[in-house]
């Protein structure tokens, strides 16, 4: 490197051999690689230079993912923002970059090849900036036109080539949106260059090549059994090779499924294509077959593949390449070159066919384990694909489509560490990948790793880099929205819609999940709607349940419960007909908690059991562990407290193993729940604050209001009134952050018993109305049953006997609905109470008979020392003053087992209320 080597550019001056940069006389410092960067660009100073070529001169022989490239790019433009107003550095989308300032240089030597960590000296001479209006870039692939021949092709016409479509694949907003090749989903990949347009030759070039969808191929007659796996293998290689053009937008395997499912060996018919055509922008389809290859021996193999026009179902083009199942990287290769020549696409260069390595191979073994791996996944068996994945990955690290269809099995099974672990793993092998790989494969690790601000600035850069591609935006959208920036995402969304309409349902998909993280179910219902609407037009059957389920949810938020129980109804049936059983298993969950809400726990809990066996089934361990704490749930609210205790600890197990934080900090503090009713109070307090550290430590908010809740609800038992109530103001401040009202009532619900304890009787009633409002208007039938036993009990000791009793006159039935035993036998202990206070002593004693044949059966729990206060207060106005003392001698003792100071307070209050000498005679009277 020369050290005479001077740039000088606007109001700063580089020195190479020196390695600095100065504006005006003030120095500018760089980190030695984005100093290298500028120089770079510098050197070829109104040259666009790829990517691949700053790969190769930045980082020789070493892996890096194109988001260093875009943050080292970055960080130049931020150091020349000195000069205001200008913008040197141009982004040349999907290809690279430009530097666009003039550029004067003070060396004589000529402008230098690229090579790798080679920058010898430029000449001497100024470099005009370009003009302001360039060329716009083609991403438009040439029309289809018949086999080249050795006829020159004539002059590109003058005729304006039609604009490029807006791209409509992004992934399923209730799934994970994965943007890698080989996953049995969208496969783009483009090489460094631009396809320059060949001029129509014939009337087949009205196809406008741009979006493929490659259907699963059919055997033919002559084809042998064994060959079944060549079905999937064939098109997913295919795929991958067509999608190394530019400007061809290839989707296949698992994504076209979604979009039209077909029954095995049966090709799309007319009126499908034409309706993607029409919605979806699909231009062409591609249709194979196989069968053993006449005169070419045992392995010979003969592949036909028709392609049709999307918008007319007519054939256009149908090709015949013949090899040798032993090389399928052959076979499919010349596949390619033909599918190529007959498109008039243009050649690969020999850097992207070195890139293809990294996608294809002959070893057969492995490709029948991918191939039966991406056909387990498509039809949901997560278990068998990630068995199948496994032994490919095993077999052939180096092949990227099978460690992306890991990543994504691992992340849809719940095993998010893993399927981190994984996609780091590949990116070791990626270094000689196609780019777009490279990033995908870093998208899905920080998503993996719930890196969120890596996740976001990742997709952003897909998404800038390849503007066209609307899945990327869906990323950015979800990975901003999981990050907790809503704000973001609905900007995300509202660009999409601005860029590439509506056409897609899966955009308003994607808008259920933020407008239900913003608490907006108005919202959330309308997306549903509209995502509804738009995939019945495009006769999507998955989307049509995944769109009913979302409607469900909104509507059974805002109180429409006939419409969510026929949304949710309405998916079961969906997903049943097209053979779905984890969308049925989804849809039985639903409906779980749409019975459970409303208290009937029986059938609640047959849904549940049924999802439970059906995600087994299909070997998905997070929704599998969803589905048990969800049974855990119907076992405590029905008093089965050793069942619900035996689930919640299996599911603890599986929370670790998932490395789930979220669900881990759930359950600790379900744990911590059931420990404290079951008079461990230590252990209690431990598990709440261990949910309390991983919630904090991984940021999930909702998780820390409710182990904040819990925990506050045992101090204030303990008599820690004021530490009680910093923890519930610190809940109750997330819910109201967070929008969840139903948080919101709980939070609120607690701080009430609290008040009541303290004696605040009109500052507790105020709470508990609050609390039962916000259940009301989310249809919490159970929960506010809760709160009207809290409000019966508040009203005794307020003296207002008659009010409790028209209370529980209104919540027991909802109750006994609920098949709730625990809140029954509290009832029934209430009601005593106010009879007492009424002096209606004999109805007292029947109407506590329920509560004491409920302590008979469960008298170990927390509730349990409740009732017994009530029994002991109906004891002393029956004038049986030692048997009163005898009972309150058992609460003393087992509160002081406990621990539990505040109801050892209260314990004594009533002691003293009831078994003082005047209450004596006030009884005997």
């Amino acid at each position: 490197m020369s050290d005479n080597e001077i740039y000088r550019f606007g109001g700063f001056r580089l020195e190479a051999g020196q390695r600095r940069l100065w504006h005006g006389q003030e120095p500018v410092d760089l980190p030695p690689k984005v100093f290298d960067t500028l120089l770079l660009l510098l050197r070829r100073a109104g040259s666009l230079i790829t990517r691949d070529e700053f790969f190769a001169c930045l980082w020789p022989n070493t892996v890096v993912t194109e988001a260093s490239l875009g943050r080292h790019i970055w960080q130049v433009r931020k150091a020349l923002e000195r000069d205001a107003g200008v913008d040197y550095v141009q982004t040349v989308p999907k290809q690279g970059y430009r530097f666009v300032g003039e550029v004067e240089r003070e060396a004589l030597a000529p402008p230098p090849a690229l090579a790798p960590d080679a920058f010898p000296p430029a000449a001497v001479a100024p470099v005009p900036a370009p003009a302001p209006e360039e060329p716009a870039l083609a991403t438009e692939p040439a029309p289809l036109a018949p086999p080249a021949s050795p006829t020159p092709a004539p002059a590109p016409t003058s005729t304006p080539a039609p604009p490029p479509p807006r791209r409509l694949w992004p992934a399923l907003a209730a799934g994970l949106l994965l943007a890698a090749a080989g996953t049995g989903g969208y496969l783009w990949l483009r090489p460094a260059a631009p396809a320059a347009a060949v001029a129509p030759v014939n009337p087949l070039a009205e196809a406008a090549v741009s979006r493929v969808a490659v259907f699963d191929f059919l055997p033919a007659a002559g084809a042998a059994a064994g060959d079944a796996w060549l079905s999937s293998a064939l098109p997913e290689l295919l795929a991958q090779e067509l999608a190394l053009n530019d400007g061809l937008q290839v989707i296949n395997g698992q994504r076209l499924a979604e979009l039209l499912p077909l029954p095995p060996g049966r090709a799309p018919d007319s009126a499908a294509l034409l309706r993607m055509s029409r919605q979806l922008g699909l231009r062409l389809a591609m249709v194979g077959r196989y069968r053993a290859a006449p005169g070419q021996g045992a392995d010979g193999l003969s592949l036909e593949l028709d392609v049709l026009d999307a918008a007319s179902g007519e054939r256009l083009q149908q090709l015949r390449i013949d090899g040798n199942r032993r090389h399928p990287a052959a076979l499919i290769a010349a596949a390619g070159a033909q599918v190529r020549d007959r498109l008039q696409l243009p050649r690969l260069s020999t850097a992207i066919e070195r890139t293809r390595g990294a996608t294809t191979s002959d070893d057969v073994a492995l490709l029948r384990d991918y191939a039966d791996g991406v056909q387990a996944l498509r039809r949901g068996d997560a278990g068998t694909a990630q068995s199948k994945l496994d032994a490919a990955v095993k077999r052939a690290p180096e092949f990227l489509p099978g460690q992306l269809a890991l990543t994504r099995t691992l992340m849809q099974q719940g095993y998010h560490p893993r399927a981190g672990a994984v996609a780091r793993a590949a990116l070791a092998h990626a270094g000689a990948a196609p780019r777009e790989i490279r990033l995908a494969l870093e998208a899905l690790m920080y998503e993996a790793d719930r890196s969120w601000p890596q996740a976001i600035e990742t997709y952003r850069a897909l998404y800038r880099f390849y503007p066209e591609d609307i899945e990327y935006g869906l990323g950015l959208a979800r990975a901003q929205s999981q990050g907790g920036d809503l704000k973001e995402a609905q900007a995300s969304l509202t660009d999409l819609r601005r860029n590439h309409g509506n056409a897609d349902p899966r955009i308003d998909l994607a808008q259920t999940a933020i407008a239900e993280a913003q608490g907006d179910y108005a919202a959330e219902r309308d997306a549903g709607d509209r995502a509804l609407r738009s995939a019945r037009t495009l006769r999507a059957p998955h989307l049509i349940g995944n769109a009913l389920l979302e409607r469900g949810w909104g509507r059974n938020a805002l109180g429409d419960q006939p419409g969510a129980l026929a949304d949710y109804r309405a998916a079961r049936a969906q997903f049943e007909q097209i053979g779905d059983a984890i969308g049925q298993a989804r849809s039985d969950v639903n409906l779980g908690g749409w019975y459970y809400e409303r208290g009937d726990f029986a059938r609640a809990g047959d849904l549940y059991q049924r999802a439970l066996g059906l995600f087994e089934s299909a070997g998905m361990k997070a929704s599998q562990a969803a589905a048990l704490q969800n049974l855990a749930n119907i076992d405590w609210a029905q008093d089965r407290r050793p069942a619900a205790r035996q689930k919640t600890e299996t599911l603890l197990q599986l929370s670790r193993e998932l490395g789930d934080p979220d669900r881990e900090s759930w359950t600790l503090s379900a744990l911590a729940a059931l420990q404290f009713d079951m008079g461990e109070t230590a252990a209690a307090m431990a598990s709440y604050k261990q949910a309390l550290a991983i919630a904090e430590r991984s940021g999930l908010q909702p998780r820390r209001s409710w182990a904040l809740r819990g925990l506050g609800d045992v101090l204030r038992l303990r008599g820690e009134y004021v530490q009680s109530r910093e923890l519930l103001d610190q809940a109750l401040a997330i819910e109201r952050r967070t929008r969840d009202y139903e948080g919101q009532a709980e939070a609120q619900f607690r701080i009430g018993q609290l008040l009541h304890d303290q004696g605040r009787l009109a500052e507790a009633r105020k709470q508990l109305l609050d609390a039962r409002e916000r259940q009301s208007d989310h249809q919490q039938d159970y929960w506010g049953s809760v709160t009207g036993l809290e409000l019966a009990a508040l009203s005794v000791d307020e003296g207002q006997a008659n009010a409790a009793l028209k209370e529980l006159d209104r919540i027991e039935p909802a109750l006994r609905e609920s098949q709730a035993q625990i809140e029954l036998a509290q009832a029934a202990g209430i009601r005593a109470e106010a009879l007492v206070a009424l002096q209606q002593i004999p109805a007292a004693r029947a109407a506590l008979e329920p509560a004491l044949a409920y302590l008979h059966n469960h008298g170990d729990g927390i509730d349990a020392l409740t009732i017994q206060l009530s029994q002991a207060r109906v004891l002393a106005a029956e004038g049986k003053r030692d048997q009163a003392a005898g009972v309150l001698d058992q609460v003393l003792q087992r509160a002081q087992r406990r621990e539990l100071g505040g109801l050892i307070a209260q314990v004594e209050q009533r002691r003293r209320e009831w078994l003082s000498p005047a209450a004596t005679a006030q009884a005997g009277r």
